[in-house]
C-alpha cells in the first residue's frame, strides 16, 4: 500500500507543475493538497482566508487524493487537520472525498486521528474503493500497536482477507498477530518463525519453499 502513496505523492507533484492547465477554482484546490503535503500551513492559512470550499474530492488524472482532510491525515498531520476542521472542512463520512478518512488515520500512525474519524461515524469494517480495510492497512505498515488498537474498536478477523497477507513482506510480530486473530498461517512459515528464522531470511537467500508461500 505504500508503494501507491509514493506514486501518488510523486505523480501529484508532477501534478502541480502542470497546474498552470487548470482553471481558478482547480488551481486553488491543488495548491491547498500540495501545501499540505509539505506541511505548510502557512500556505494552507493564506489559501483557507480566501473563503474556499475545503470539502472536495481531489482527482488529479487517475490519483484520487479524497479530500484535503484525508490527506492532512494520511500524512499524519494534526496541526493542519485541526486548522481545516477549524476552517470548515467536514469529518463525515458522507462529506466529497472522506471515504478514506479513517484508513487514512490509520495510514498515518495517529491515534487520535483514529478516534476522531470513528467518532465522526466512520465505519471500521468500511473499505474505500482502491484502498484497504483500516485493519489490513496497519498489517501492511506492520503497525501492530495500530492493529490491536483497532481490534479493540470492534475490528476482527473478518477484516483480513488472505490476499492481505504477503507473508514475504511480513515480519515475525505480524504474522503471529494475525495468527492469533485467527488467520490460517502455512506451517513452514510457523515453523521458521519458532526457529527464530524467519526474520534474518532476508541476510540469505530465501528457501524455495519459503519463498514461493504468499503473495
Amino acid at each position: 500500500m505504500w508503494q501507491l502513496w509514493l506514486v501518488c505523492a510523486l505523480i501529484f507533484g508532477f501534478g502541480i507543475f502542470a497546474a498552470k492547465e487548470l482553471n481558478p477554482r482547480q488551481k486553488k484546490r491543488a495548491a491547498l493538497m500540495d501545501a499540505i503535503r509539505k506541511g505548510d500551513l502557512t500556505n494552507v492559512r493564506c489559501l483557507t482566508d480566501t473563503g474556499m470550499n475545503l470539502n472536495f474530492n481531489y482527482n488529479w488524472q487517475f490519483m484520487r487524493l479524497g479530500s484535503p482532510l484525508v490527506w492532512a491525515f494520511s500524512r499524519n498531520d494534526r496541526l493542519i487537520a485541526d486548522f481545516l476542521i477549524e476552517r470548515g472542512a467536514s469529518t463525515s463520512p458522507k462529506s466529497p472525498g472522506n471515504a478514506a478518512l479513517l484508513s487514512s488515520a490509520v495510514h498515518g500512525g495517529n491515534f487520535d486521528l483514529v478516534d476522531l474519524a470513528l467518532a465522526a461515524g466512520h465505519d471500521i469494517h468500511f473499505k474505500p474503493d482502491e484502498r484497504s480495510k483500516p485493519l489490513a492497512s496497519a498489517i501492511h505498515h506492520r503497525a501492530i500497536p495500530m492493529a490491536r488498537y483497532l481490534v479493540s474498536k470492534g475490528a476482527s478477523i473478518a477484516d483480513l482477507q488472505i490476499g492481505d497477507c504477503r507473508w514475504h513482506a511480513m515480519n515475525s510480530e505480524t504474522i503471529i498477530f494475525v495468527h492469533e486473530l485467527g488467520m490460517e498461517v502455512p506451517q513452514n512459515i510457523l515453523t521458521a518463525i519458532n526457529n527464530g528464522d524467519w526474520d534474518v531470511r532476508k541476510t540469505a537467500k530465501t528457501s524455495p519453499e519459503i519463498g514461493g508461500v504468499g503473495g
